[in-house]
């Protein structure tokens, strides 16, 4: 631990203890609300609501507020719940206490006497007293909630001069609002959001400069990733900021690089995004806007998922249902002989159409007789006859005319001969 501490020239850790409630980080954006629970605490009979989640720094606010009411004007108790109370009769011995009562806290009834003494000494005073109840969550019922109640209503009969403030989660205000007692009670309700880059950004340097630590040894992108990696809330920026001082130290090394976050957020199992590895650093308000323009893009239009690929599935066949092998040979010798028919039909057809183109071509040759087969000595006995059959056609036609025509044409038809004779004769 020593050398852990030389190593920084720190007195102290930085991260691992509470800050001083003077030196308090708040962000811009809660002082508005804050400075309401300010004005509402000089005020008696008020009943002032801080909510937020765990690790937000909720006790961190009860001290900064407690810190901001001076002791010339309040009077101003912590009450830090660490069990769970379900029963009225915690509140009051711990006020009798506060206020300086010396008996036994056990009998409630005397310490109730005490405190109802010591607040009309302090009105009488125009003095205030201020009660911030942290952790009020461990406040399980409404019964529970029944001296405040009880408390806060005795001032209309009484010199006012109490005022609560309580801190706790939404569970602690779903109880509260639900209570029909408390109707209308509720003053003022702040909400404390977690911090986002800028502030996340602020609160590191604060805390260093705290401490006497330059700014310098985190870089932008460090920050960016611690910004990524705790979500913006105050208990988780403490204990990563810590460890990765440690890490430096044993490195030997006074910058605080990504990768010793990187180590934790392994050892925790954290899945970060690949986008929140590497970020653009910015250095002034209109880069950190355009960053934070990116950031909703990559939101409204996320990176399409590949499909991952399946294995190809088989089909396994059941044979079961085949008694034996010997059933499984006898279907295939039946497929076996089915296809032999199947061939001899095809041989079937094809004899058949074997048969039809023959007789095809005996019909042509029927009808059209080949001259090649004959001999060239029958050759010229084929034209005598047919010039034979031409002249017999003419003879025929012209002996027809001849009976249609007149006795001239007769007689001038046998000046040039009859057409029996042969040409050579005319």
């Amino acid at each position: 631990m020593t050398k852990y501490l030389n190593h920084w020239r720190l007195e102290k850790p930085a991260f691992a203890a509470a800050s001083e409630p003077d030196q308090t980080y708040i962000p811009q954006r809660w002082k508005c609300d804050l400075d309401i629970v300010n004005i509402l605490c000089h005020q008696s009979g008020t009943l002032n609501l801080i909510i937020s989640e765990n690790g937000h720094g909720k006790s961190s606010l009860a001290r900064y507020i407690n810190n901001n009411l001076s002791v010339n004007t309040h009077d101003t108790i912590v009450v830090a719940l660490f069990y769970q109370e379900s029963k009225s009769g915690w509140l009051i011995p711990k006020l009798a206490k506060f206020l300086g009562y010396q008996g036994q806290v056990d009998s409630l009834k005397a310490s109730l006497e005490y405190v109802a003494q010591a607040l009309d000494k302090i009105a009488t005073e125009n003095r205030l007293l201020s009660i911030i109840i942290d952790e009020a969550d461990k406040l399980s019922n409404q019964q529970a909630l029944e001296e405040i109640h009880n408390l806060i209503s005795i001032q209309s009969i009484a010199p006012a001069c109490i005022n609560f403030t309580i801190i706790g989660t939404q569970k602690i205000q779903s109880l509260i609002e639900d209570s029909p007692k408390f109707t209308g009670r509720i003053r003022h309700c702040t909400k404390i959001p977690p911090l986002d880059l800028l502030e996340t950004r602020e609160y590191i340097r604060s805390r260093l400069k705290s401490v006497g630590l330059s700014h310098e040894i985190v870089p932008e992108a460090s920050i960016r990733y611690l910004h990524s990696l705790s979500k913006g809330i105050f208990a988780k920026i403490n204990t990563h900021m810590e460890n990765a001082l440690i890490r430096a130290w044993m490195n030997k090394t006074h910058i605080i690089d990504t990768h010793f976050f990187h180590a934790e957020a392994a050892e925790q199992k954290i899945e970060l995004r690949s986008k929140d590895q590497a970020k653009p650093v910015a250095n002034n308000e209109h880069s950190e806007l355009k960053y934070e323009r990116e950031e909703n893009r990559i939101l409204q239009y996320p990176p399409r998922e590949i499909p991952k690929a399946t294995k190809p599935t088989t089909i396994n066949h059941d044979i079961s249902k085949f008694n034996d092998i010997n059933d499984i040979n006898d279907i295939n010798d039946i497929n076996d002989i089915n296809n032999i028919n199947d061939i001899n039909d095809i041989n079937d057809i094809n004899d058949i159409n074997d048969i039809n183109d023959i007789n095809d071509i005996n019909d042509i040759n029927e009808q059209q007789p080949s001259h090649e087969t004959e001999s060239p000595a029958k050759a010229p006995s084929h034209k005598k006859n047919d010039s034979v059959t031409q002249k017999n056609k003419r003879k025929k036609i012209v002996d027809e005319d001849k009976n249609g025509l007149s006795s001239e044409d007769i007689e001038l038809s046998s000046l040039f001969g009859n057409d029996n004779e042969d040409s050579s004769g005319f």
